[in-house]
């Protein structure tokens, strides 16, 4: 009864130090790997943070931290987007260029959201010739929506083209868009 008692604690003895050192091997690869996801969930705060940041008003705080988190890598079409209105909203140009072209060159599913951005704020600056040529290009590579369709009604009100007006007030009058 002995030995097999000592059998038995030798072997769970020798578990223990087998496991711990393997546990201690593989230390410095569960430690990279800890660093990494806090690295992954502080950019998503800066993310978070950023666009809190661009809707209570503080433009230049929320570009800035888009900013970080597209130069992080961490959702780089949605980051830029983001510096891309805030850059808008201060009045930017240049920036919102810049930004707009980042955002369509981020992913092939931003680049929808970048044209429609650039329509939208095309629209708010009344320059109504770019937001339709915005929105054809969308057309064209994303078909067609019901937000574009409205956003093309305002820019062909904007424009006065009232033929344009009455074909999409009827193509969204059958979609329910109205």
């Amino acid at each position: 009864n002995l030995l097999v008692l000592l059998l038995f604690a030798a072997f769970v003895l020798g578990y223990a130090l087998v496991r711990g050192f393997g546990l201690t091997l593989g230390l410095p690869q569960r430690a990279r790997a800890y660093r990494a996801q806090r690295q992954r969930e502080q950019v998503a705060r800066v993310l978070e943070e950023a666009i809190r940041l661009l809707f209570e008003g503080r433009f230049g705080h929320a570009m800035r931290r888009a900013e970080a988190a597209w130069l992080a890598g961490h959702a780089p079409g949605t980051a830029a987007l983001i510096a891309a209105r805030a850059a808008q909203r201060m009045r930017e140009e240049e920036k919102v260029g810049l930004w707009l072209a980042r955002a369509r060159e981020a992913s092939p599913e931003s680049e929808a959201a970048a044209l429609m951005l650039g329509a939208e704020m095309a629209v708010e600056m009344q320059d109504f010739p770019a937001a339709l040529e915005k929105l054809q290009h969308l057309q064209q590579r994303h078909g067609l929506h019901i937000a574009a369709l409205r956003l093309e009604l305002r820019s062909r009100q904007g424009l006065g083209d009232v033929a344009g007006v009455l074909k999409l007030t009827r193509q969204l009058e059958k979609r329910g868009g109205l």
